[in-house]
């Protein structure tokens, strides 16, 4: 699946607006980053994360196993 097919509308989002789009808060969001599932990048001042690892994070998850 692509970005666009997924319904985004960016290439790179803020941390801000990420926590929009994905199904989890800052804390899970900033632990996905530490553990290597999310590539933070810097754009000048910004950091931003990429939609397409937004995809390949969500297809990845939806194969993993439910954790009580």
């Amino acid at each position: 699946m692509t970005p666009e097919q997924a319904g985004l509308q960016k290439i790179a989002y803020r941390v801000r607006e990420a926590l929009n789009i994905l199904p989890c808060g800052k804390t899970k969001l900033y632990q996905l980053i530490k553990d290597g599932r999310l590539k933070k990048r810097k754009l000048g001042r910004s950091t931003v994360l990429l939609a397409s690892d937004f995809v390949t994070l969500l297809e990845e998850i939806k194969d993993e196993p439910d954790v009580p």
